[in-house]
């Protein structure tokens, strides 16, 4: 999994970011996604719309970027990234690249992708992110892979099923507040009033959790991890 920063669209739009993701085995690309940036709700959205076609990959190999690894104060590895919790629960593993050259398939295709793809999305007309998604799921993938795709040694599919994972409650952004005295949680320099008339027993010192969708709607759960 990484994301290639690019003039994408020729000056037709402004830069943004291509999120590939490729299989180690086959060099098959499974899913591209246009974001505007590799930020936390670009990764997770294109995740969460790969897991929803594919299930839930052994691993993902990923860099060090900010996204996918905390990279300071923490010699110990113990802190980890919102993207890291969220794979932890969809017991997916996470390895990390030391190097550019350790993710090589994916820089290459990467490569790739700024020749081919751009000519391609030029001359389709593409100028937006909306209409790059489409045009990359429906034309340019199923063409792409059928030439630079090469089979497996063992042509097995070791995606697990979702099952009953919830993805929305999973990939979102998790933390943790405490009740004041006031029945209220500061969140983002915000305070919530807390509503006295809830059935749960709230009381002061209690902690709640508050899942932030990224849609900016925000849940609090009280006794829940």
């Amino acid at each position: 999994l990484d994301g290639s920063r690019h003039d994408w669209f020729e000056g037709r739009a402004p830069w943004c970011t291509l999120l590939v993701f490729i299989d180690d085995a086959t060099s098959q690309i499974l899913w591209l996604e246009f974001v505007e940036s590799e930020s936390l709700k670009g990764v997770m959205q294109a995740t969460k719309n790969y897991v929803k076609k594919y299930g839930r990959p052994v691993s993902f190999y990923t860099d060090y970027g900010s996204v996918f690894s905390v990279n300071t104060n923490n010699p110990d590895r113990i802190k980890i990234t919102q993207f890291e919790r969220a794979l932890k629960e969809l017991d997916i593993e996470i390895i990390h690249a030391r190097s550019p050259q350790a993710k090589g398939r994916v820089e290459r295709s990467n490569g790739t992708l700024q020749d081919r793809l751009i000519k391609e999305m030029r001359l389709a007309g593409i100028s937006s992110i909306e209409a790059a998604n489409r045009f990359v799921q429906e034309v340019y993938l199923p063409d792409h892979n059928q030439r630079f795709a090469v089979e497996a040694r063992q042509p097995l599919d070791l995606h697990k099923p979702l099952m009953d994972y919830n993805l929305s409650t999973i990939l979102c952004i998790k933390d943790e507040r405490k009740v004041m005295n006031d029945f209220t949680i500061s969140y983002k320099n915000k305070l919530i009033q807390l509503n006295k008339e809830k059935k749960a027993v709230i009381r002061p010192k209690e902690r709640i959790a508050v899942h932030e969708d990224f849609n900016g709607t925000i849940h609090l759960f009280l006794r829940k991890i």
